[in-house]
């Protein structure tokens, strides 16, 4: 599999637009893990895990969505795809950032194969961000 070309990067300012919840994909993992959704100054989205439950290692730092779009394929895939997306390492770190992103409707499971993974749909996601990006672009009020 090729690497992105998209190199993980410490964005300057991210502000927190969606928090959400999910399980992990695997069916050994207890507890839920939480995550938010952000934009930074250009109104780039942004995901990052910011909780779990039970025990995990995880790094909490801001991925893009612009750096995860190329690592995803339309045919089969293993979360291993988004390993290289984190600054800090963590063996936790893209497993549960594809449960984020089943979660989110991104990509979906293949039945019968549990570590198997496909494209679904970048819509449901997308959708978060936009009353961020309606803000952002609306002219100031009270003058």
């Amino acid at each position: 599999m090729s690497k992105s070309s998209v190199k993980p990067s410490k964005p300057t300012t991210i502000k927190s637009v969606y928090q959400g919840n999910c399980p992990k994909l695997s069916t050994r993992g207890v507890g839920n893990l939480s995550y938010e959704l952000g934009t930074d100054e250009a109104g780039n989205g942004h995901v990052r895990i910011s909780a779990n439950a039970s025990s995990g290692a995880f790094s909490n730092e801001w991925v893009s969505l612009a750096g995860i779009k190329p690592n995803l394929k339309s045919g089969p895939f293993s979360s291993v795809a988004m390993k290289d997306l984190f600054l800090r390492r963590s063996a936790n770190n893209h497993g549960y950032l594809a449960a984020i992103l089943k979660a989110e409707g991104v990509i979906t499971v293949l039945p019968g194969k549990p570590i198997m993974l496909t494209l679904g749909t970048w819509d449901t996601i997308e959708q978060k961000f936009k009353p961020a990006k309606k803000a952002k672009d609306s002219p100031p009020t009270g003058e």
